[in-house]
């Protein structure tokens, strides 16, 4: 309802400038919009670097930050306090052909530089994002999307588009691709969880109890723990070579495609009440009319 809206924050929209030092009309009566109506905005320079800011990483990241801080300002003016999202889209550019391209040592640097300014000017960041420009699910794309994610987490980000399924520079997505990037997701979640430091952690009294030249397996600290201890993805192959053989010599995307046509199989939609079901459609039959006449 509209008094909820008024006093809550209950949508996140993407807003780009569009660089070199363009905030045009479309973008920023989106601000006007959003701001206004205490919703957030994720003011989002659209960075590649080489084409539409200076080749050089310091200079790339000295126009992204003014433009991000125009349209955050700007979102101020229309409604002091407006919910901001310090935001930006990193890649640098092929000059060989003019492509982004992602998980380079430079955009990791401008994502580090964007997480430090974000966090003096004490607003949460948005980055990416599980971002290459491969065009198949391959080596090249884990390598380039986790050059990307994981630099992001360490940066300190807070919201995290794109994070799953890119292919070709997002030009096209992969359902096996998707659920392998949820796999290292949930690897790096941990990561970014960080460790807990108490007695029982720190097992001394285990390794005193195991001594020189033990091991750890059946002693009841590893015993009470060894379902939890690391976290498994559920695409990784833990077997012998021979196994692995044995059952068909699966790489990791073939692996990927058989769970994804499980899970589709098995998924069952969450409830929803008829009465809001129709409610819903009904809403979405008149927009699509009412934009199909704007069009017309």
């Amino acid at each position: 309802g509209n008094e909820f809206v008024e006093k809550n924050t209950v949508m996140t929209s993407l807003v780009n400038c569009n660089s070199p030092l363009v905030w045009d009309e479309t973008m920023l009566s989106v601000v006007r919009v959003y701001a206004s109506a205490n919703q957030a905005c994720i003011i989002s320079p659209f960075i590649m670097q080489g084409a539409n800011t200076p080749i050089s990483t310091a200079g790339a990241y000295a126009q992204l930050n003014a433009e991000a801080l125009a349209g955050i300002a700007y979102a101020q003016i229309v409604r002091p306090g407006a919910p901001v999202i310090h935001g930006a889209t990193l890649s640098t550019v092929s000059m060989k052909s003019g492509a982004p391209m992602y998980g380079t040592s430079e955009t990791q640097q401008l994502m580090f530089l964007t997480g430090q300014m974000a966090r003096r000017y004490r607003l949460p960041m948005r980055t990416g994002g599980m971002r290459n420009g491969s065009k198949a699910t391959d080596a090249n794309a884990a390598a380039e999307s986790l050059q990307t994610m994981l630099p992001a987490v360490l940066a300190g980000g807070n919201f995290f588009l794109h994070a799953a399924g890119w292919l070709e520079s997002g030009l096209s997505a992969c359902f096996a691709k998707f659920l392998l990037d949820t796999d290292q997701l949930a690897v790096l979640q941990r990561l970014a969880a960080g460790m807990v430091f108490n007695d029982d952690e720190f097992a001394l009294d285990t390794i005193n109890e195991i001594g020189p030249g033990g091991h750890f397996l059946g002693c009841d600290h590893t015993q009470n723990r060894f379902e939890t201890a690391f976290f498994t993805t559920e695409t990784a192959e833990q077997v012998t070579y021979e196994q692995w053989a044995e059952e068909g010599g699966n790489d990791a995307l073939n692996r990927a495609s058989k769970l994804v046509g499980e899970k589709l199989r098995a998924y069952e939609p969450p409830p929803l009440e008829p009465a809001k079901d129709e409610e819903l459609r009904t809403f979405i039959a008149k927009r699509k009319e009412k934009l199909t006449c704007v069009i017309e």
